[in-house]
């Protein structure tokens, strides 16, 4: 009944409901989404089929206010790039966008978008290392029934649905990531990695106080029972920014408490924390 009510209550019900088919069945592999500036095959994920329903859908990491923050001379960290529409995006705008992804399903699915676009590609390095708060292995849980299902955006070192399918993959540390690759101008940061993000972002501590370099972090406070307290440490390293915006509705500038309280409500929450004042506020 919930997948009725959804169909029918979508702007564009006939396609929502041939995309569903299509990747329910993985026929969805055959098809090649082109968007205005991009092409990326149509993989079973949520992402891939907003795109496939309306070539127009802007993902939250694609906003144009980030122009504002990617500079041509610049370059751009995406940890947890998955399969790929920010680095496509990033890469437009910055020098060079260096895409890290640890899951292997997503990883090959990033590298195939990628390969789409030969305009982009020489713009793109990728990883398949594991931004972590330490350097040595780790398990990569997926939550799903079986460990081939993963690649949707779900994977993550946090084991929040108690599944017994997991990837071993090499973790790192953002300082040893930008060391290894002579990165000394990176002014874009974009973290999306499925709950790690509250053990990741206390170890970058120095690099982000020292650097400072804009930050689009997606916080989900659903894979953890109590967040609060690791949402406090998290923002305690954080409160040396000028300028904190709500990125799902940026239109005024907020502060820690904003987020604190919002938090108790919102199972995700995503913040744009940076020292340019966004020009036209």
């Amino acid at each position: 009944m919930s997948d009725l009510n959804s169909i029918l209550h979508h702007e564009r019900p006939l396609k929502f409901l041939t995309a569903k088919i299509l990747m329910r069945t993985g026929l969805c592999r055959f098809f090649t989404i082109s968007l205005e500036h991009y092409m990326m095959k149509f993989y079973p994920t949520s992402l891939s089929r907003n795109k496939w329903i309306n070539p127009n859908y802007i993902h939250v990491a694609e906003d144009p206010i980030f122009k504002d923050y990617m500079k041509n001379g610049d370059k751009v960290i995406d940890i947890g790039a998955n399969i790929g529409p920010s680095v496509l995006y990033g890469s437009q705008l910055a020098r060079h966008c260096f895409a890290i992804e640890p899951d292997p399903i997503a990883f090959q699915e990033l590298k195939n978008n990628i390969e789409l676009n030969d305009h982009l590609k020489t713009h793109i390095t990728l990883s398949k290392y594991c931004i972590s708060d330490s350097i040595g292995t780790a398990k990569l849980f997926v939550p799903a029934e079986r460990l081939e299902d993963g690649g949707g955006g779900i994977s993550s070192l946090l084991n929040y649905k108690h599944t017994k399918n997991f990837w071993e993959v090499q973790t790192t540390t953002i300082q040893q990531f930008i060391q290894s690759f002579s990165i000394t101008d990176c002014n874009f940061i974009k973290i999306d990695i499925e709950g790690a993000e509250f053990d990741l972002i206390p170890s970058m501590s120095n690099y982000l106080k020292n650097q400072k370099p804009t930050l689009f972090i997606e916080i989900h406070l659903w894979t953890l029972k109590d967040p609060m307290k690791k949402l406090d440490r998290m923002f305690q390293t954080l409160d040396g920014y000028d300028h904190i915006y709500d990125a799902e509705k940026i239109s005024k500038e907020v502060d820690i408490d904003y987020f604190t309280n919002i938090a108790r409500s919102r199972n995700v929450i995503r913040v744009l924390l940076t020292d340019i004042a966004i020009p036209h506020f």
